[in-house]
């Protein structure tokens, strides 16, 4: 609990660093001009890569033996999607199975795989285009900071696949987490069933490797990324800011790649500071005129995201 309170004021303080060195009285300024019609477009525009990302998860489901329709994945995706928002280092992101269990009677062992396997497309999606970013930003002050960043996330993606690739190393590491985390009161309660199920986590994990069905995830993670840098564009041009797509991506890309990293609740805060030092440097705008880029798009993304998820999981609970 201390650790989620120490994680939300990190985030707050953080934006209000942002805003405060920003000029807020400018940004409010700046946000005020911004064209409604641009800005309703790309909120019903944002809906494209919720949905996309609800899709990508039935197939992961699907390649396990677990069917079922959008109508009913898209509920519990969005609800665990909320609740992984809020928690430090997307650590909630579990919940999704927990909700598949409580709502359609699925074993969490057995969809808990597909959870991790849509976490390390994702991160191979934001590595890839972090990378082709730099390629075009050589010289840039934080190029050397950011060649750091995919070192270590490829490093931790070559962990989790080498893991999750053997029956024993998954059984060796449910063993240790469950020690190294059993003063968590949800570890300490669960802990005998992570166990027990660790090797399902293996078998279920071992039933991705097509690479014809590797391919296309990925190919669809890259696709869904495209969609958000699309949002992100919008919403810059709806403040008559005219910006390079792809090369929003990389910087989307790259600042959520740090986000994660600081452990705050959703990037809040850290992805936004550098998405807004990031777009300020590399389109040659001014700081105001950046952040109110950034919390436009940030409001059209992740809040959205987040008020969808709340509304389903208040639905799930009851």
């Amino acid at each position: 609990m201390k650790l989620k309170f120490v994680s939300l004021a990190a985030s707050i303080g953080l934006l209000g660093a942002l805003l405060f060195y920003s000029d807020f009285s400018k940004v409010l300024e700046i946000l005020s001009r911004s064209n409604p019609l641009l800005v309703g477009f790309a909120l019903a525009f944002s809906t494209l890569p919720m949905v996309s990302r609800a899709f990508r998860w039935k197939l992961l489901l699907k390649k396990i033996g677990i069917g079922l329709p959008i109508s009913r994945v898209f509920p519990v995706f969005m609800a665990g999607l909320f609740i992984s928002n809020v928690t430090p280092a997307r650590s909630g992101e579990p919940f999704r199975s927990y909700l598949l269990k409580k709502r359609e009677g699925i074993g969490f062992s057995n969809s808990i795989s597909s959870v991790i396997i849509e976490r390390v497309f994702d991160l191979l999606t934001l590595i890839a285009v972090s990378a082709a970013g730099i390629l075009l930003v050589q010289g840039f002050f934080l190029a050397a900071i950011l060649n750091l960043v995919i070192v270590v996330y490829l490093a931790f993606i070559a962990f989790a696949v080498t893991v999750c690739t053997s029956r024993k190393r998954v059984e060796a590491f449910s063993r240790f987490f469950v020690r190294l985390f059993g003063w968590l009161p949800v570890v300490k309660r669960a802990g005998h069933r992570i166990e027990d199920k660790a090797g399902n986590i293996n078998e279920s994990f071992m039933k991705y490797r097509s690479w014809p069905g590797v391919a296309t995830l990925l190919l669809v993670s890259i696709f869904i990324w495209l969609l958000d840098g699309a949002v992100g564009y919008i919403a810059f041009r709806a403040l008559g800011i005219e910006v390079d797509l792809l090369l929003f991506t990389f910087i989307m890309a790259v600042s959520v790649l740090i986000g994660i990293a600081t452990s705050l609740p959703g990037g809040i805060g850290s992805a936004d500071a550098v998405m807004a030092l990031l777009a300020s440097g590399l389109f040659g705008i001014s700081l105001p005129l950046a952040t109110a880029g950034i919390l436009l798009f940030r409001f059209l993304t992740i809040w959205y995201d987040m008020a969808v998820g709340a509304f389903f999981l208040g639905v799930s609970g009851k």
